[in-house]
């Protein structure tokens, strides 16, 4: 998987005015900026889907709101931590690459495009998944801080990459698709990275439906019948074997193959009484 990770001021500054303000002194430097500027702040907003077409190449037909962030007080400061978030991003992402090109490409079992993670100040506290009409890149913007487990951080991003990948299915689908892609990468890669069971993270409005779809989740792994009850103690979650006939041809499909087994087999998967716990 290859990721480039990218701090773009344009970017950076655009988010900085139309997020939430990271700080009681930006936000009122955005207020001081609305009420004198306030017809160019308002044009700014719709240049989103300009800066992300192409960042690199973007130019502002009028910088005025840019240079007038770029004079707030703490800007520069702002400008540096992330920067330096940027380079303990940049780290954290040569420790676990290896592995991550190793282990992904045997989860997923498709290709995915290179991906630009435009990252912003941590204190932004946002993963944008936009879809920007005739992009020139594969792109997400990230923004969140540092967890105590690192590897938490590249398992969000890998998530968001691929949740953005698979935007095309429709709203009804959506609950399926995100549990899946927990199940694929906050759990089964983080456990593979870390070498502890990690499926136990994840959104408390998942967990159910994560545990019905879990029993054909490690189908899709090729986990073999008689090593399924070794996988239900690693990751504390319980089933009755007995109730599930063994889909073999989990094996041979990818993840996108498999979303679609689960959407279309729903009405068998999600059952509570097929759980086989209390």
């Amino acid at each position: 998987m290859n990721i480039k990770f990218v701090v773009n001021e344009y970017i950076l500054i655009w988010y900085l005015l139309f997020h939430q303000s990271i700080s009681l002194e930006l936000n009122d430097y955005k207020q001081k900026i609305w009420k004198n500027y306030c017809k160019e702040y308002k044009a700014l907003e719709k240049e989103k889907k300009l800066i992300l077409q192409d960042p690199k190449n973007y130019i502002p037909d009028d910088d005025l709101i840019f240079d007038i962030t770029k004079e707030f007080s703490e800007y520069e400061e702002i400008l540096r931590k992330t920067e330096q978030y940027r380079l303990n991003i940049l780290k954290i992402w040569d420790e676990y690459k290896i592995r991550v090109n190793k282990e992904l490409p045997q989860i997923i079992r498709f290709d995915i495009s290179s991906c630009y993670v435009f990252l912003v100040n941590s204190k932004l506290n946002i993963i944008d998944i936009s879809q920007i009409d005739e992009s020139k890149i594969n792109a997400i913007v990230y923004g969140k801080k540092l967890e105590e487990l690192e590897v938490q951080n590249i398992l969000e991003i890998i998530y968001a990459t691929l949740k953005k990948e698979l935007r095309d299915y429709s709203k009804r689908s959506q609950d399926i698709v995100e549990a899946i892609l927990e199940l694929a990468i906050l759990n089964e890669l983080g456990t593979r990275l870390t070498g502890q069971s990690h499926y136990l993270i994840g959104k408390s409005e998942y967990k159910l439906l994560k545990r019905q779809i879990y029993p054909y989740f490690l189908m899709y792994l090729g986990i073999d019948r008689d090593d399924l009850p070794a996988y239900m103690r690693r990751d504390g979650i319980v089933f009755d074997i007995k109730n599930y006939t063994n889909e073999i041809q989990l094996r041979k499909i990818d993840l996108k193959q498999f979303i679609n087994f689960c959407i279309n087999n729903q009405k068998i998967i999600i059952k509570l009484e097929k759980l086989g716990v209390s």
